[in-house]
């Protein structure tokens, strides 16, 4: 049997073996087949014979066959046919978008991205008709047609996508880690294209998070990530940490399957080298890039960005004739690939302007705007150019601006420089967040500056009045633009979840300022989602209001006021002086550099002079510090009030002053205007204060917008919190600086600080005073919005490096201020305020850290941004005592019917007048914003016991009257009787 048995299983062996090669060469013979077809044109056949053999999956499993070969479009007609039936008519199910997909992946790879974008809209029409929930595929679809967006440069379209497909991975339960981190990355390029780089900065550090937590995470996905967030911190200016991601980057590409990774790698580690000052190590990099060339990779687009930054290598070096080399070479290679790309870089313009060959770089600038306004096109938002041409045009613009001033080519310098301000103002309205704004205003300033300093020189030679106004509202749209933005964004129509969000990131931002670093990773995550929701739910932003000079005359006019603004610069810092009939004049500030070391001094001078009533040191060491606090208080009021100030203080009774930069921590008022006798007589001395009333602006246009808003319908005229501290412990005499212990915040009991309130809630009618435990932020948050004066007698605490650390304090509950007890600096920007004023009664409030073409990053500015038309605020850790005295004063004047301004004013000369005639004691309290009356319904209230004896007398009165009456009445009787 086993002979018989054996031979059974050799001859069914070779009949499948037959059978097999029979197939085999059947489906060769297919394949064979098709392709003859496709290479004759005959699509329809082809896709006729695949339907024929097994239906839509044949189809679908056909063209992925060809989506991976050299022959990649004869994918597209296989992927069609299964969108629809034999009929022609269209198929909704996900093979359907599956396949609309596929079709655009085939376009995508085959650099026909407006045909991909059709495509992938089809596939995401479909996809989403089929989930209405959040799904993988219609997150999927989204990332790819945003790729396929960013190469047709359409990046506002792109962006758009891109934040769907982040909405759609936030809720799912769970995701797809390599595409999602696919997402994030592409998210973080187009932000940084748009120069979002609050967003690039979120987004990146997601990325770099995620990329570590995913274990088969390839070599090709890393140096994507880390090559990505090398770029990001390299455009932020974090140059450690873009060190740190582009060696990471050169050591994925090493393993990578793609070689043009690592020479891209390369060239990204030798521009941050250079940035650090690494010359040497920098030059090497690049050499190692520049030496993967290969006949095959000869024209990649890498190799001319090699040779760009070759070029500006030599450059530096003054080595003409590398740098002409390199130089030729990356415009060979662009004009093959990508010429835009050449054309958006400064680089070689720059070098060659160092070696003033000024005809050369006018030739080269002109040839590359004129490129860029030639095949503009517009952005979604309808502005004349697209957001990824605004930062080339830019950049392009502002070197051709300084080779006409070297060339003394002014009105062509200044023509360019107002294209500049309009093109940064539109990156600025395209960000939502402030951080993104300041560091766009940050970039701006110095074309501010330049261009101002080209008006005055024009007004200097000519005297014309233009070219002073024109310098004038450069130097008002140069500051503050992100306050502004704030006052017209609606803080009461956010969605509940916009609200709690912000919440979340300013709460998480205080745990990663004070070393949580493990919280970064939520934080980038609350950021993303933040931004999401505030482009949904944003309204289009009404376009800048142009500077209006009549309305900025007829505010001073109607307020009796000057305006005097400052404007420092490292060259060229100018005082404005605008009085209130409309004349305009404007000194260059001598010194300006020198502002910086004299401000500081000046406080410092003030608050080691002080004393209440005599001076407990020696008569020596007294007058030395007079001494020393008139010449530096002489010396800055010299350099800052120039004699046409001073020669119209005595025309208008208020001074509103614009402060600029160091400035803005100047106490203006206790500047003395005229020479004293040592030892000082510190009430009868001549200081700014005494010789008009002083109000302060972040801008002037900042003082139009706030005079000019509609006042709602206030629940109460006043709501005013006294919290209370510690348990035990010495008494504070001044309200800030926080003890730290144990890494917790002490704060120690202000003594005056409720009786403050209780006095200045029996000043003013309907009036609700909170006080100890009642005090607390809970309550003010319900609050929010519903006083026309909202007073808060505190403690406060200012940092000076992270302003999100800065706190106003509410009720102290335990042996600490815990972190529900502080309002923070980062909590105030989503908040609606909305007060006519707010009372800041606590230290430092209008410090913090300066913020270049904006303001200072204060508590004070902050209540700004959130609503508060006007502030009371303090510039240094005042006196609880004298405070409380200043404080009860201003009020009394304010329901008397005096305006802000004057009754600051007045309270403060009063103050000075007794025992704290020292200026540290009312020379630090300010006021920002609007200045004139404030209309308290009803009038000034009385004290409690007052409502008593109105009562008694009224029941005396009524008592007497009926006395009369009745003996009236008796006397008419007996008349009648007689």
């Amino acid at each position: 049997m086993y002979p018989v048995h054996m031979a059974y299983v050799v001859v069914r062996s070779l009949l499948v073996l037959s059978l097999l090669l029979t197939c085999r060469e059947s489906f060769a013979q297919d394949a064979h087949d098709i392709r003859q077809l496709l290479e004759r044109g005959r699509q329809t056949e082809a896709v006729n014979q695949v339907r024929s053999q097994g239906g839509r999956d044949s189809l679908l499993a056909e063209g992925e066959a060809w989506l991976d070969s050299d022959s990649i479009m004869w994918s597209v007609p296989f992927f069609l046919e299964v969108t629809h039936d034999k009929g022609g008519k269209p198929i909704i199910d996900s093979l359907a978008g599956l396949a609309f997909h596929k079709a655009a992946n085939a376009y995508y790879r085959n650099s026909m991205d407006e045909e991909a974008v059709i495509y992938y809209r089809r596939a995401i029409a479909v996809r989403d008709s089929l989930y209405p929930y959040a799904h993988q595929d219609r997150a999927h679809s989204r990332i790819n047609l945003s790729n396929s967006l960013s190469y047709l440069r359409q990046l506002d379209s792109a962006v758009l996508v891109i934040r769907e497909a982040t909405a759609l991975y936030d809720a799912l339960p769970s995701y797809d880690s390599l595409n999602y981190l696919r997402n994030l990355n592409r998210l973080a390029s187009l932000a940084k294209e748009l120069r979002d780089f609050r967003l690039a900065y979120s987004a990146t550090y997601r990325a770099v998070s995620l990329i570590e937590q995913i274990p088969d995470a390839d070599a090709d996905e890393k140096f994507v990530t880390y090559h990505n967030a090398g770029l990001t911190m390299l455009r932020l200016d974090k140059l450690d940490e873009a060190l740190t991601y582009a060696e990471r980057a050169v050591t994925a590409a090493r393993k990578s399957q793609y070689p043009l990774n690592l020479p891209t790698a390369y060239n990204l580690l030798a521009i941050v080298q250079r940035e650090l000052g690494d010359e040497k190590e920098g030059f090497a990099n690049l050499k190692q890039a520049e030496g993967m060339i290969t006949p095959t990779t000869r024209n990649e687009l890498i190799f001319g960005e090699v040779y760009l930054n070759l070029a500006e290598y030599y450059g530096g070096l003054d080595d003409v004739k590398d740098f002409e080399i390199y130089r030729r070479r990356a415009r060979q290679l662009f004009e093959k690939s990508d010429i835009r790309i050449f054309y958006a870089s400064e680089k070689i313009p720059e070098i060659l302007l160092k070696w003033k060959r000024y005809d050369e770089v006018l030739k080269l600038v002109n040839e590359r705007i004129d490129y860029f306004m030639a095949n503009a096109d517009p952005g979604s938002s309808g502005s004349a150019y697209a957001a990824e041409d605004v930062v080339p045009l830019i950049d392009l613009l502002s070197v051709r601006a300084l080779v006409c001033t070297a060339m003394e080519k002014r009105e062509a310098a200044l023509a360019d420089y107002a294209i500049i301000f309009d093109l940064q103002n539109q990156l600025r309205h395209g960000v939502s967040t402030e951080d993104s704004r300041r560091y766009l205003s940050r970039n701006l300033r110095p074309f501010f500056d330049s261009a101002i300093s080209l008006h005055f020189a024009a007004y200097q030679e000519s005297g014309a009045d233009s070219c002073l106004w024109l310098a004038f509202e450069l130097s008002e749209q140069s500051r503050a633009f992100s306050l502004l933005a704030a006052l017209h964004a609606n803080k009461k129509g956010l969605s509940p979840q916009e609200s709690q969000l912000i919440r979340t990131v300013a709460d998480l931002e205080r745990q990663v300022s004070v070393g949580k670093t493990d919280r970064q990773p939520a934080l980038e995550e609350a950021r993303i989602r933040l931004d999401r929701l505030s482009h949904e739910n944003r309204s289009p932003e009404q376009p800048d209001e142009p500077f209006n000079r009549a309305k900025l005359i007829n505010y001073l006019r109607q307020n009796d006021c000057d305006l005097l603004e400052y404007h420092l610069a490292r060259e060229g810092s100018l005082v404005f002086l605008l009085t209130s009939d409309g004349s305009l004049s404007a000194v260059a500030i001598d010194n300006g550099e020198k502002l910086p070391d004299r401000v500081e001094r000046f406080r410092r001078d003030i608050e080691r002079s002080a004393f209440r009533r005599k001076s407990l040191r020696t008569r020596a060491v007294q007058d030395s510090l007079d001494g020393t606090f008139l010449a530096m208080g002489i010396e800055l009021s010299n350099q800052l009030l120039p004699p046409a100030v001073r020669e119209s203080l005595h025309l208008r009774p208020r001074l509103c002053i614009v402060p600029d930069g160091v400035l803005n921590y100047l106490p203006f008022a206790a500047l003395p205007l005229a020479e004293a006798k040592i030892p000082l007589d510190y009430a009868a001395l001549d200081y700014l204060q005494g010789a008009t009333q002083l109000q302060f602006s972040y801008s002037a246009r900042y003082l139009v917008e706030v005079s000019r808003k509609g006042s709602p319908t206030y629940a109460r005229n006043l709501l005013a919190f006294a919290p209370s501290f510690g348990k035990s412990g010495p008494v504070a005499e001044t309200r800030g600086g926080s003890t730290q212990l144990r890494g917790e915040n002490i704060l120690y009991p202000l003594p005056y600080n409720r009786e403050e309130v209780e006095e200045v809630s029996q000043l003013v009618s309907d009036a609700v005073a909170l006080y100890g435990p009642d005090a607390n932020r809970q309550r003010f948050l319900e609050e929010l919005g519903s006083s026309r004066i909202l007073h808060l007698s505190s403690h406060g605490s200012v940092n000076p490096t992270d302003p999100n650390l800065s706190f106003v304090a509410f009720t102290q509950t335990g042996d600490s201020l815990q972190q529900e007890e502080m309002l923070y600096f980062n909590d105030l920007y989503g908040l609606p305020i909305g007060s006519e004023l707010t009372v800041l009664s606590a230290c430092e409030t209008a410090l913090g850290k300066l913020a270049v073409g904006e303001t200072t990053m204060s508590l004070a500015s902050a209540f700004a941004a959130a609503g508060a038309k006007s502030t009371i605020t303090t510039l240094w850790q005042v006196d609880d005592r004298a405070t409380k005295d200043l404080i009860v004063d201003f009020y009394r004047r304010l329901v008397n019917g005096e305006s802000r301004s004057e009754a600051l004013n007045g309270a403060q000369e009063e103050l000075r007048g007794g025992e704290y005639a020292h200026p540290y004691y009312w020379s630090g309290i300010t006021l920002y914003g609007a200045a004139g009356p404030l209309p308290l319904d009803g009038g000034p209230g009385l004290p409690a016991w007052s409502y008593w004896l109105v009562g008694v007398l009224i029941v005396v009165v009524a008592g007497v009257g009926l006395l009369k009456l009745r003996e009236r009445s008796a006397g008419r009787a007996a008349a009648r009787a007689r």
